[in-house]
């Protein structure tokens, strides 16, 4: 917590300072502020959560923070609030919701706030190392072709590809929020217990659900693409190129389901 308040604040001050250079550089950084310090309180939560075996938590958390969503989405929407007003209000405060519910509950009893120590800061690098550099240079990968395709001058192709992820994003991201917590913590617990045969049985099963479970959702990427999006109009047609490369990457990530979080729980951070 205490890294991700001075990550986010140091971003907020720099957000606030160039308001008098470039508002839109201004808004971007505020705006990121608030969404990543809320987005990292949730992840922080849901870690200490699933150490502590009680993933009845985090669906009330994920069903709270849906309804909210969608409520706000509605109410904004019907007050005829600007597009970019209507989506990023309702994440935040859906955020926020989803937030509160999960720290409510995980902290009765459970968490003990005090400020962080030299010797916090030891033990972190010793148990995590690079890992922090390495979880940032997987998630720029998903951003790379945003960047990349207009500095090689195919905007076109990079429309395609930010509007693929719009909708491909939300489905992988909810099927592995729904089915993290579930291989976590039995994984977790039989590693804490040295149960390792047991636990190369349950990971071995995992692995083949995660590969049958890509099938499906290589379908669904590839129906939304190419059968539901047109549906909003024409200017929403995607090519076939687009949608097989986006349904080849967001099923490869359920790969990363069990196996991240086995080397983490075996201590290969390194690897």
């Amino acid at each position: 917590m205490t890294s991700l308040v001075g990550i986010n604040l140091l971003t907020l001050l720099a957000g606030l300072a160039c308001f008098s250079w470039n508002d839109t550089v201004a808004w971007i950084l505020v705006l990121t502020a608030g969404c990543a310090f809320l987005n990292g309180v949730q992840q922080l939560l849901t870690g200490i959560i699933l150490r502590q075996e009680r993933q009845s938590i985090l669906a009330s958390g994920r069903v709270s923070q849906g309804v909210a969503n969608a409520v706000l989405l509605l109410v904004l929407w019907l007050g005829h609030a600007p597009g970019f007003i209507v989506l990023i209000v309702s994440w935040l405060l859906s955020m926020l919701v989803g937030d509160l519910v999960l720290l409510f509950r995980a902290a009765r009893g459970h968490l003990t706030l005090r400020p962080a120590t030299a010797d916090d800061w030891r033990t972190l690098r010793t148990q995590v190392g690079a890992q922090p550099v390495a979880n940032l240079l997987a998630a720029s990968v998903a951003n790379l072709p945003s960047l990349l395709l207009p500095a090689m001058g195919q905007t076109l192709a990079a429309g395609l590809w930010a509007l693929v992820s719009r909708f491909l994003n939300p489905l992988v991201n909810t099927t592995y929020n729904t089915l993290q917590p579930l291989y976590y913590g039995r994984a977790a617990a039989m590693v804490r217990d040295e149960e390792y045969d047991r636990f190369d049985d349950f990971h071995a099963r995992w692995m083949r659900w995660m590969v049958l479970a890509g099938i499906p959702v290589a379908a669904g990427c590839i129906f939304i693409s190419m059968v539901l999006l047109p549906l909003l109009g024409p200017q929403w047609r995607v090519g076939w190129l687009a949608a097989a490369t986006g349904a080849i990457y967001y099923t490869s990530q359920f790969s990363c389901l069990p196996m991240s979080q086995t080397l983490q729980m075996l201590g290969r951070i390194r690897l």
